[in-house]
């Protein structure tokens, strides 16, 4: 099973930062994959990942998974070169560090695999990731599916990966991704609506 999602290139907030700097925060894609038993984690940024350094400017990349769709955080991903901490958080606030499970520092895309038993059940999931960049005053950051709102799911084209996927979920992966659009525009349409009714 595969949840990603996709973000425009060029789309920092940038509160007065360098701008060599911004194409390392610039998420353009975030893809997670539970197999049997791990969990694979991909973030690609438009320039080149930095996890690993010391001093100003910092990089901070964060990773957050929804594990009970109720919208809230049950999993955070925490890359902090400011603090050079490399930690995931799993709800009971039990820190595991992560840095000899990482890949690609100083490449285009960050890979994590995580054991499937640290994160219990995820039948379904869902995922949201910003990235942040920043001195003593400056900072800039990215953002994508903020606050579990909705997203850019990946197309077709863009998953690669070749995991078995749930027949009971969908028949094909051009019918899944209907069922998504279709389902996230349902949702925005509802909100939209409620919206008007509060006014």
């Amino acid at each position: 099973m595969t949840v990603g999602y996709t973000d425009p290139s060029g789309d920092v907030e940038n509160e007065g930062m360098g701008a060599k700097y911004l194409p390392n925060i610039d998420i353009t894609r975030v893809m997670v994959t539970v197999s049997q038993d791990t969990v694979t984690i991909e973030l690609t940024v438009s320039g080149l990942i930095v996890y690993e350094m010391e001093g100003i400017p910092y990089y901070q990349y964060r990773i957050y998974l929804d594990l009970d769709s109720d919208l809230e955080e049950d999993v955070l991903i925490d890359l902090d070169t400011l603090s050079n901490t490399f930690t995931i958080d799993v709800d009971d606030g039990v820190k595991e560090s992560i840095k000899d499970r990482l890949s690609g520092n100083g490449t285009s895309e960050l890979t994590v695999t995580l054991p499937l038993t640290w994160f219990g059940d995820m039948d379904s999931f869902d995922m949201e990731a910003e990235a942040t960049t920043g001195d003593i005053m400056d900072y800039a950051d990215d953002e994508i599916n903020d606050d579990f709102e909705g997203g850019t799911p990946v197309s077709d084209d863009d998953d690669t990966t070749d995991d078995e996927t749930d027949d009971d979920d969908y028949e094909s992966p051009g019918l899944g991704m209907t069922v998504i659009l279709a389902s996230i525009a349902g949702l925005l349409v509802i909100k939209k609506a409620l919206k008007r009714e509060d006014r």
